[in-house]
């Protein structure tokens, strides 16, 4: 016997031998069908969950969300999806952090070594990466340093 539930439950299969009485095979469907209910009452909760973690930006949070929603109702596409989603996510931010790490310590090297244009147009790279306002405030006081120091060399008071 499978049961669909107008596609709203996992479909599943109820194997019962021809043997089985008729209340038997009731109770196994009973046992079942509550089962499935039970499971996608807390697919749904975890989905929420996961939901409101990814939206919060909590994204390991919700990746263990969306993990325990997947056990849950296994052939269910949507938190596989959202965790492959946050993965790609993730790696782009830590892809970000390695290249901005790296231009301001190129920037800085430069700064130090007295290529003051070197530095700046790293500086400026590492500025460009970066979309929070605390993020920007290294290279930007960096590149204004540049103009300062620039500017008493060219003016002989530095």
């Amino acid at each position: 016997v499978y049961i669909d539930f107008d596609n709203r439950y996992e479909g599943f299969v109820v194997n019962l031998t021809k043997t089985g009485t008729t209340f038997e095979r009731n109770r196994e469907l009973k046992k079942q069908i509550e089962l499935i209910l039970k499971n996608t009452e807390k697919y749904n909760k975890a989905i929420a969950e996961a939901d409101m973690l990814y939206k919060a930006k909590k994204y390991e949070k919700a990746i263990e969300s969306y993990q325990e929603a997947s056990a849950l109702l296994p052939n269910k596409k949507y938190p596989k999806d959202q965790i492959a989603l946050i993965n790609d996510l993730l790696k782009s931010m830590r892809d970000v952090d390695e290249n901005y790490r790296r231009f301001i310590a190129e920037a800085d090297r430069s700064f130090n070594s007295l290529q003051y244009e070197r530095a700046l147009t790293s500086y400026e790279k590492a500025s460009a990466l970066i979309t929070l306002p605390c993020f920007y405030l290294y290279p930007i006081f960096h590149g204004t340093k540049y103009f300062w120091t620039r500017n008493e060399i060219e003016t002989g008071e530095g």
